[in-house]
């Protein structure tokens, strides 16, 4: 009974204004397909709850005779998902309108039902009125049966609730007392006696909008229409005229701007179009037709549905959404709508986002109780980044570190949003397991916290692996919940500490061993030997392995000894103040069979008679007074003296000139490591011109089989800043993108040199490569 007694009540507020003429709807005899009518057949052999469109299709027949033995529906209402009907002396049900879920409620047999908000209110006949919840739970009585004033204890029958009273209306007919409607405070109160009926013949069916209350009289089922203004006030007269001339049944219902009664064999639709409440006249009906859809159809009690149009507003968004129609609940369109720098964030039943209407989800299901529009709103889109206000970024690699090392960095996060926007709200964050990921300190509450456009929070993020691993961006990263899903993926390889032991190599003194699992220079030699300089490290004691300069970097891929070289010092052989000296020596050593040329660095050379090698002389390229320059020849492996020959005497460097044996030239076996330092980067840039691309590219292909590379960044000045290290990252993370792709397969590793103050390294890129 009741149409939807609260979607279609609603949906027709805004059609009637005071005693006007009532626009509700075009006058048409056209029935819409889209509304829908569900009715309880009482025709002989039937007691069958039914549905149908008004155009006679989608019809139904509930399958209850199961579940209720003796079907009797009295009255029915329905809040757009489900059907609320009572069974005659038995009880209150519930059900879902496909007809599933069938539940009893509330036992008893109320005269009538009425959805208002999140209430059912109910009439007793003679129990007076209460409400309780939709699923039957807290029954309350709002006003007993004997304080209705000028009517016996029983008789109570229809409610219409119009959000401040609920109409009442007294179906007894007992001559001159009977055939009232009361208005009942929505909360509870006492009753007020609002109108008594021509005849006293009772009043049956209730309905009505804004000022307008019409009712089905006991007295031969006349349709009437009242004041709203006119009860309240006392000074409600009977009507002049009725509005509609067949009197059969007791049925009215209001559902989309058009009024619906009941007769014993049909429901018809009546206009409201032409309705003037002051002077009220016949108005045009047309028949929905029920015996062609059910034969023999009677119908008791009836919810009468009205389609709803839903429209959508991009609200400051870009997009085109077609709006939806139905005559129940339905689930939203999910929304196509775009906003840069932004993300949607719910519907919204205004354009304000925020007050006076009703937000819902994205998707949600929804039984509007009219016609409605519902305005997108929007959250500031979220950027992380590493400095405030920086660069956006999705992604942050960590580099190669060792294991057991405390490696953090700190992330923003800001809300791009305009001033329009609503505030990020925080719900919740995850990080990776098991990899020793963890994130805290800093200002950002990922527990329920929101933030509004301008300055962002912080967030940092600790890695202290634990053992050797590389990380995968595709599951190790941090997300969070911000209206949407942010995610930060990480990278970055752990690994164990390698050892660097130094050897003296008959020098004297005594180093610590170098731990480190990332590029480091060296430690600076502190091995003595009395007659011979240092002259650099090699992995081989008679240095035939691998060359390393005093304090050059190494890249701690293997653990290694390193031993000492030394170069002697030439002990003059006359003490004559004047005499020749030797302050450098370029290398001394040489491979057999390659060129062998030797250049020594001093003062007073420039009286050279002869230079010698075990009494063989050798070629003089080159003389001045402060460096000679000689050829050696082909000396074959072994170890050298120099005789020179001044006017004033001579120098014999003993031992000084090394000759290594020459390795076999095979390039599968050939072990080779070459480095340099990469210069060019413009200003605070990290692209990569074609001139450092070249530079980079020729020392990767002077090497055959290149397997490992290494691009390690240096900061500058001496304070390091972290703008200084991202920028130090980028350039060697984009050196080595490009090596990469000029070597597929070799192994690319990232690393920082954070405190290069003002060397030469400084904002360059040291390339290492090996095979």
């Amino acid at each position: 009974m009741k149409l939807s007694k609260t979607l279609s009540i609603l949906a027709t507020m805004a059609l009637f204004v005071g005693l006007g003429a009532v626009n509700a709807s075009p006058a048409s005899a056209a029935l819409n397909a889209a509304n829908e009518l569900i009715f309880f057949d009482q025709g002989v052999g039937h007691t069958g709850l039914k549905r149908m469109r008004f155009d006679g299709t989608n019809k139904t027949t509930y399958s209850i005779s199961s579940l209720i033995a003796s079907p009797d529906i009295r009255t029915m209402t329905s809040d757009g998902t489900k059907l609320y009907f009572v069974n005659n002396g038995d009880g209150v049900y519930s059900m879902n309108l496909d007809g599933s879920s069938l539940a009893k409620i509330l036992t008893g047999s109320p005269s009538d039902l009425f959805i208002h908000g999140t209430k059912i209110y109910y009439t007793l006949w003679s129990g007076g009125l209460s409400s309780m919840n939709l699923d039957g739970s807290s029954p309350t009585a709002l006003a007993p049966a004997s304080t209705f004033p000028g009517s016996s204890s029983t008789g109570l029958r229809n409610i219409y609730v119009d959000g401040t009273y609920a109409w009442v209306t007294h179906g007894t007919g007992g001559g001159g007392t009977d055939g009232h409607v009361y208005r009942v405070p929505i909360d509870g109160g006492t009753p007020v006696l609002a109108y008594t009926d021509v005849g006293s013949a009772g009043v049956n069916g209730i309905t009505g909008s804004g000022d307008n209350i019409f009712v089905r009289s006991g007295n031969n089922g006349k349709l009437l229409g009242l004041s709203r203004g006119a009860m309240i006030a006392g000074t409600q007269t009977a009507p002049t005229s009725e509005l509609y001339s067949n009197n059969q049944g007791s049925e009215v219902e209001l559902a989309g701007g058009k009024l619906y009664v009941t007769t014993n064999s049909d429901v018809f639709e009546l206009d409201l179009s032409a309705y003037v409440q002051s002077s009220p006249a016949l108005l045009s009906s047309t028949a929905l037709n029920l015996t062609a859809s059910f034969t023999g159809a009677n119908p008791r009690s009836m919810v009468a549905f009205a389609a709803k149009t839903i429209q959508f507003d991009a609200n400051g968004g870009l997009g085109v959404m077609t709006s939806q129609s139905s005559a129940f609940g339905l689930t939203l369109n999910a929304n196509t709508f775009t906003k840069a720098n932004h993300v949607f964030a719910y519907w919204y039943t205004n354009s304000s986002c925020s007050t006076g209407g009703l937000i819902l989800n994205d998707s949600a299901l929804y039984a509007p109780s009219a016609d409605v529009a519902l305005y997108a709103c929007w959250r500031g889109a979220v950027a992380v980044s590493l400095t405030p206000g920086g660069a956006t970024l999705d992604s942050y690699d960590f580099g190669t570190v060792q294991t057991g090392s405390t490696n953090t960095v700190t992330l923003y996060f800001a809300n791009l949003g305009d001033g329009t926007s609503r505030p990020l709200s925080f719900s919740n964050a995850r990080i990776a397991t098991g990899v020793n990921l963890a994130y805290g300190g800093g200002t950002c509450n990922f527990s329920g916290g929101s933030l509004a456009p301008g300055a962002p929070c912080s967030i940092v993020v600790t890695w202290q692996p634990a053992n050797a691993l590389t990380l995968n961006p595709a599951t190790h990263s941090l997300v969070v919940q911000a209206s949407a899903f942010y995610e930060v993926k990480f990278s970055g390889s752990a690994v164990n500490t390698r050892v660097v032991t130094f050897d003296a190599n008959a020098g004297s003194g005594a180093m610590s061993t170098q731990s480190s699992a990332v590029t480091q220079n060296l430690a600076s030699n502190a091995f003595t030997r009395s007659g011979y300089s240092f002259a650099g490290w090699n992995t081989v004691a008679d240095g035939s392995g691998s060359s390393y300069g005093d304090a050059a970097a190494y890249m701690f891929n293997s653990s290694v000894t390193l031993y000492a070289q030394w170069t002697i010092i030439p002990v003059p052989v006359s003490s004559a103040p004047s005499f020749p000296q030797l302050t450098r020596v370029s290398a001394n050593s040489f491979i057999e069979g390659q060129t062998q040329k030797l250049t020594l660095e001093g003062n007073r050379f420039n009286d050279l008679e002869s230079a010698s090698i075990d009494g063989k002389p050798v070629i003089i390229l080159s003389s001045s007074n402060g460096s000679l320059t000689l050829d050696l020849g082909a000396l074959t492996a072994g170890i050298y003296s120099l005789d020179l020959k001044f006017k004033t005497g001579s120098l014999i460097y003993q031992d000084g000139v090394r000759i290594l044996a020459a390795k076999p030239a095979n390039p599968t076996t050939q072990t080779a490591a070459k480095r340099k330092l990469i210069a060019g980067f413009a200003g605070d840039s990290a692209k990569v011109t074609p001139t450092i691309r070249a530079r980079a590219l020729t020392l990767v292909r002077s090497i055959p089989n290149v397997k490992t590379v290494s691009c390690t960044g240096s900061t500058s000045n001496s304070k390091v800043t972290s703008k200084d290290v991202a920028l130090a990252r980028a350039r060697a993370t984009a050196l080595c993108a490009v090596i990469r792709k000029s070597i597929p397969g070799a192994t690319i590793s990232i690393a920082l040199n954070p405190s290069s103050g003002n060397a030469v390294s400084a904002r360059n890129v040291l390339i290492e490569v090996s095979n």
